[in-house]
């Protein structure tokens, strides 16, 4: 059987690249993003060290330095963790949306007030919870998607 050229380098591609990705699973990055240093935000930033592997979880303290890092870091295994402040700051992050385009987001707004949450959905993240949870359900949230490497 006769095999064309091109028909054999796109299969052998195909699978160097699938099992790059096997591997990348494994290197997935956290960003996170908290410009409050008060107890809730530690609270989270110290859970997601326990959970994500030593170095690969990097804190952002500025809406200018998440977009520095997010041009400098981003690739398909970044994941990106947002504690909006307040409404003024997540209307701030709905304003740099062009720059989290399909970046993996887990979203914390302040509240659950309705125009919160119409501006939050905006980022369309793949998770959505208050900065006044307890933070299991993004943990829980946060580690089904490292598992998958999704």
């Amino acid at each position: 059987m006769h095999v064309p050229v091109g028909m054999f380098l796109v299969l052998f591609k195909s699978r160097l690249w699938s099992t790059a990705d096997r591997k990348d699973r494994h290197r997935v990055k956290v960003l996170f993003f908290s410009s409050t240093l008060e107890d809730p935000g530690r609270g989270l930033e110290t859970s997601l060290k326990d959970l994500v592997p030593a170095g690969r979880v990097e804190v952002c303290r500025s809406i200018e330095e998440l977009t520095r890092r997010l041009q400098r870091l981003y690739d398909q295994n970044t994941i990106v963790i947002l504690q909006a402040q307040d409404k003024q700051q997540l209307a701030r992050m709905v304003s740099l949306r062009d720059v989290f385009q399909g970046v993996r987001i887990i979203l914390l707004v302040p509240d659950r007030e309705e125009e919160t949450i119409v501006l939050a959905h905006r980022l369309r993240p793949r998770f959505l919870s208050t900065s006044e949870s307890d933070f299991s359900d993004v943990m829980s949230v946060l580690q089904k998607m490292l598992s998958k490497g999704e």
